[in-house]
């Protein structure tokens, strides 16, 4: 989101642009759910949405087996609580500004998600794309939406190759 809220008002500094599991029209119900969630953040602390969060955000496997679930709690353990609740409002709220922006942005754009983010689904994804001309997507087969922490790879690559491309 804040990838694409720079490309807007600073094009000018941008070469090209590359959006990570981002949100989208959310519609009302999922809208509901994640302004409920700021709102959790904001009266309850930041781990009040802590363990459903993971489930949204990883793999079951790698909830077992991987490390990146105790460096995601331990990153959350530090964060400042008024920032976090703020930060928590603006992913709940902050998307609305960003939806049916048709052709404002003109940068050449790599969209990418993974298969199994619930938040920022592959449909957001190509909504996304559809709203920026000449927009590619990428779907990441089986990941969710941390995958980048699961299989850094699978982002890296593709991310890499689509700036080499587009460098000026």
């Amino acid at each position: 989101m804040i990838n694409r809220r720079f490309a807007l008002d600073h094009c000018d500094r941008c070469q090209s642009l590359v959006i990570l599991n981002s949100p989208h029209d959310r519609g009302p119900e999922a809208q509901t759910a994640v302004e409920a969630r700021a709102k959790a953040v904001r009266d309850q602390g930041a781990f009040s949405t802590f363990d459903a969060a993971l489930k949204r955000w990883f793999t079951p496997t790698y909830l077992l087996a991987g490390d990146g679930p105790a460096h995601v709690r331990d990153w959350r353990g530090q964060v400042d609580a008024e920032s976090y609740a703020q930060t928590a409002w603006v992913l709940a709220n902050g998307v609305v500004e960003l939806t049916g922006r048709h052709g404002q942005i003109t940068l050449p754009t790599l969209v990418m998600t993974c298969e199994n983010d619930s938040g920022s689904t592959p449909a957001m994804s190509y909504d996304i794309a559809d709203e920026i001309p000449g927009a590619a997507t990428i779907i990441v087969p089986a990941l969710q939406h941390l995958g980048l922490m699961e299989d850094p790879d699978a982002f890296t690559t593709p991310i890499c190759e689509f700036l080499t491309e587009h460098a000026k």
